[in-house]
């Protein structure tokens, strides 16, 4: 796979449900996932429940948004996972929270950045980029 939107959470920005607003915004937050227990699928994943909880070795809180800027970037407050434990992840993903997987959005996917795959243990920061035109997290 490679870094991608998912097709329903991209909908959801296009149609507005899904509000990138530091203030009145969506509830954001982001997995670090095990691939070996989840085939992403950016087209017909549409809700978290589509996400093995066991391929979720890390979920954070939610994120602090920074309102959409010049060339449409989504920023956010970077995430630290405290004390990793589980097995090695391959991808972030970043989903819409609302009150369970079964109404909960993908929004992104990123199995390539610098730092992944991660071997848990620890803590684990993921850096978001704030340049226009490309998915970026740090790790």
């Amino acid at each position: 796979m490679a870094n991608g939107f998912y097709q329903f959470g991209l909908r959801g920005f296009a149609r507005g449900s899904i509000p990138w607003l530091a203030s009145g915004g969506a509830t954001v937050r982001t997995a670090l996932v095990d691939t070996a227990d989840y085939a992403v699928d950016l087209v017909n994943h549409d809700f978290m429940d589509d996400v093995a909880a066991a391929a979720r070795e890390e979920t954070s809180g939610n994120m602090t948004l920074v309102d959409a800027a010049v060339d449409a970037v989504l920023d956010a407050s970077d995430v630290t996972f405290v004390g990793t434990a589980g097995d090695t992840c391959e991808g972030i993903l970043v989903y819409d929270f609302n009150t369970v997987d079964a109404d909960s959005v993908p929004l992104f996917w990123w199995d390539s950045a610098s730092g992944l795959p991660v071997t848990l243990g620890g803590d684990v920061t993921v850096q978001w980029g704030n340049t226009g035109g490309t998915l970026l997290a740090r790790i």
